[in-house]
């Protein structure tokens, strides 16, 4: 299933994995929980961490 948002937190509950794109490229491939916290890795893609564990 592919699902295309920006609503991050619907995201991060429902979807294991995850693919960032950024200027319509691949910028980021992996666990949701990983990406999506991790706030240098989401201000790199131009996009706001959802706060959590890992930001």
């Amino acid at each position: 299933m592919l699902i295309a948002t920006h609503d991050l937190t619907f995201v991060a509950e429902v979807c294991p994995r995850c693919i960032l794109l950024k200027e319509g490229k691949l910028f980021a491939d992996g666990q949701a929980e990983d990406l999506l916290y991790n706030k240098e890795l989401m201000e790199s893609a131009d996009v706001e961490a959802i706060g959590g564990p890992n930001s």
